[in-house]
């Protein structure tokens, strides 16, 4: 009669625990993005104001969500938040909002409340994706004049 405890027990053991590992794999699949999205959802709606490797109008993109969590304890509610309405956050008094309206000479970020959740994530994949290696033709002539 033990035995057959112990059975049924590591069987629903195992039933949770794959429950659980189920659980956790689709919560951090949730937050990725689509990067092929991301990047014509960045070229048309952020491209004016940012560049992935350097300053423009505003900070340089690469990376931004992974930067803000390890600099400044910045989660992406954060950035959903900022990225849909940075004047009412600056308005809030929130500190990095207003550091980041200081450093750039107050120039106020345009809002884009009409971005989902999904579509910055679909832009936070694109900051974060390597960027495709170019392919040399094999067989290719040099021509030497």
């Amino acid at each position: 009669m033990t035995q057959v405890f112990y059975r049924k027990l590591s069987s629903k053991v195992l039933y949770l625990s794959l429950v659980c590992l189920l659980t956790l794999a689709s919560s951090l699949t949730a937050q990725e993005g689509d990067p092929e999205n991301g990047k014509k959802l960045f070229n048309s709606q952020c491209a004016s104001c940012h560049q992935l490797n350097r300053k423009m109008t505003g900070p340089a993109l690469k990376n931004v969500a992974i930067r803000l969590e390890e600099e400044e304890g910045l989660d992406r509610e954060w950035l959903y938040k900022w990225i849909k309405n940075s004047a009412g956050m600056i308005k809030s008094g929130d500190a990095y909002a207003n550091k980041i309206y200081e450093e750039y000479n107050g120039t106020a970020m345009t809002a884009f409340p009409q971005l989902s959740n999904q579509d910055i994530d679909d832009i936070l994949a694109y900051t974060e994706a390597e960027p495709p290696k170019e392919e040399v033709p094999t067989g290719a002539e040099t021509v030497v004049v």
